[in-house]
């Protein structure tokens, strides 16, 4: 009788319906003099528990009846051990969880016997570790756990514990930028799951396939995949599924640069992480809301999330999380202007990245310090790291990294100082290598399929600065055209985003690029406007510079313009249109206070210009 009720239950698992078989081992009846069979039942039961995302009454299980186990075999004690270890690193105890496996392992070299339940324990054992370590960022480690925990799984032909492997397996492959192979692991994955009819399964490995269509920018494959996993997940009210589809459906939104969409998903995410108590889900999620917030360029509430989950990642020891954490304050911090620290944080990011092998996100963290060190006046340092980038370009065929190299070599050519004796030769080579520097940032701008949004807008400013530098250098109007184009496009790329911040940014430039024509209406037109988006989305040092500079249009330039024949060069020193480009381009317009920035590596072009025109020199 007893026999045909167990067999029930796990019918019932197996249909995932985790509430009635628990209902069934509850008024199943066995033999108190049999021990074995009540802690087969209570194992059982905690089984349940993690398929029902219940890991604290699962530990709070296994705790109980590792009290009471005098009368178990090694292997009753070793099953309930990993069912502990299970349930701890889910909840993110990932060192207790390593502890709990070393008193199975020890247990381990106690059974004497050789049958396929040795064998289905020491897959177990195996696949645990691997997957501890793969959350922990060692990924080495991990893939030989798994490999031999595979060949295990494939033997005694237990297809979904194989799945699971396939799954962490392809969860390496994907951290260390091996995107192909990862796809390969899920897919197999995926099909084994599909032929069990585990809807919590299927919706974790198209999660997982998501993920990868995501770094390969192939993103409406990605949100196809993440709307059937959250169905399912849905469907099976799995709070930390639900949680996951919600976190990478803000990923594929953010990656298309639509803020408030991706933000609506974190917080959706984050509500569901909430409800299990998940810390490392918590910390994730709060990761990716930082990032939103620091590109709507609310840096100190991006710093809140940011450093809460830091803290929490360096107390589980997750490299790879940390390293997402500190990528992000440290390009806080370049944005604030400070450099050194913003050099400093990229390093440890980058670091921890190159640990784990994460080559796409190390390449993107190469690019930032890249820019930094650029910034300095550091070139050969920014050299150093595009070598680096072109180093991963050769042995990855990703449009991403392929994206950074050009934007590197752009940057590194735009900012490459002259000598400090001006000559024709020399002269020659910078304007060579502005030309170039032109050449590919217009090669990124109009590229049909934009790959990333964020480096398209940067390599835009790029060509704004250059356009504007030209016309100061030569006192001509025609380069402020081509800004002006470009300027449409960047509201075209705002609207689509729903990126207020680049919306309200680029306005405020179209004003100072009208006021140059004393188009004083339209000017304020657009100031007003870019005032209204920076009060009503809460960018409140945004909309400080936008009133400011609205004041400064309205008194000393108008007034400037109006009072005389002022000519175009005048006009454009008045407007201080150059250091406000700068500002833009370096992300830190809601520091501008008016001043005209400098340009470090091609400013002498301007004393030379005259020598140029006197000589009847083109270029």
């Amino acid at each position: 009788m007893v026999q045909k009720q167990f067999v029930k239950i796990k019918a019932l698992i197996r249909e995932e319906e985790f509430k009635e078989a628990l209902k069934q081992l509850d008024i199943l009846k066995w033999n108190e003099n049999d021990p074995q069979a009540f802690y087969q039942l209570q194992t059982l039961k905690g089984k349940i528990y993690i398929k029902m995302e219940e890991q604290e009454k699962c530990f709070q299980l296994t705790q109980q009846l590792l009290f009471d186990s005098d009368e178990l075999r090694p292997r009753e004690i070793i099953q309930i051990l990993n069912l502990k270890a299970e349930a701890q690193q889910d909840l993110g105890q990932y060192q207790e969880a390593l502890e709990t496996i070393k008193e199975a392992e020890k247990l381990f070299k106690k059974i004497k016997e050789k049958d396929e339940l040795k064998e289905e324990i020491q897959a177990k054992i195996l696949s645990l570790k691997g997957l501890i370590y793969l959350k922990k960022g060692g990924f080495e480690k991990a893939h030989a756990f798994l490999e031999k925990s595979l060949e295990l799984y494939q033997k005694i032909n237990d297809k979904e514990e194989l799945s699971s492997v396939l799954n962490y397996l392809g969860g390496i492959s994907l951290h260390k930028g091996e995107l192909d192979e990862a796809l390969d692991y899920f897919q197999q994955s995926l099909k084994i799951r599909r032929k069990l009819g585990s809807k919590t399964l299927i919706s974790g490995s198209l999660n997982n396939i998501a993920v990868i269509y995501y770094y390969k920018s192939e993103l409406d494959k990605a949100l196809e995949c993440l709307l059937e996993a959250l169905t399912l997940a849905k469907e099976m009210k799995k709070n930390y599924s639900i949680g996951n589809a919600y976190n990478n459906i803000g990923n594929v939104h953010l990656k298309k640069g639509e803020l408030n969409q991706a933000l609506e998903s974190y917080k959706k995410a984050l509500k569901s992480f909430k409800q299990l108590d998940s810390k490392d889900g918590m910390a994730i999620n709060s990761i990716n809301i930082g990032i939103v917030y620091e590109r709507k360029g609310e840096f100190e509430e991006a710093l809140k999330f940011l450093e809460w989950s830091l803290e929490i990642f360096q107390e589980i020891g997750n490299t790879r999380y940390m390293a997402d954490a500190l990528q992000s304050i440290g390009a806080i911090h370049q944005k604030k202007g400070k450099l050194k620290q913003a050099v400093k944080t990229f390093k440890k990011a980058l670091t921890l990245q190159n640990e784990i092998e994460n080559t796409i996100v190390a390449s993107y963290t190469m690019l930032q310090l890249l820019n930094v060190e650029i910034e300095r006046g550091e070139i050969e340092e920014a050299k150093k790291y595009l070598e680096e980038i072109k180093g991963i370009q050769i042995e990855e065929e990703n449009k991403e990294i392929e994206l950074y190299c050009s934007l590197g070599e752009a940057m590194i050519l735009k900012e490459e100082k002259m000598e400090q004796e001006l000559s024709f030769k020399s002269l020659h080579r910078q304007m060579k290598n502005i030309v170039e520097a032109k050449r590919k940032f217009e090669s990124i701008v109009n590229k049909e399929e934009i790959v990333d949004y964020e480096l398209t807008v940067e390599a835009i400013n790029h060509l704004c600065e250059l356009d504007i530098l030209e016309a100061s250098t030569f006192g001509s109007k025609k380069p402020l055209e081509r800004v002006y184009r470009l300027t449409e496009k960047l509201v075209a790329i705002a609207k689509k985003q729903n990126s207020y911040s680049l919306l309200a940014k680029t306005f405020l430039l179209q004003a100072h690029l009208v006021a140059l024509d004393s188009k004083t209406k339209q000017a304020k037109d657009l100031l007003r406007k870019a005032e209204q988006i920076a009060d009503e989305k809460g960018y409140d040092r945004l909309a400080i510079v936008i009133v400011n500079e609205l004041k400064r249009l309205e008194g000393e330039v108008f007034e400037a313009f109006n009072e005389k024949e002022v000519n175009f060069l005048e006009r454009l020193g008045k407007l201080q249109l150059q250091g406000l480009m700068t500002s833009i381009r370096q992300k830190r317009v809601e520091f501008y206070s008016g001043n005209a920035a400098q340009q470090p590596t091609i400013s002498a072009l301007e004393n030379f210009s005259k020598e140029l025109r006197n000589r009847n020199i083109k270029w």
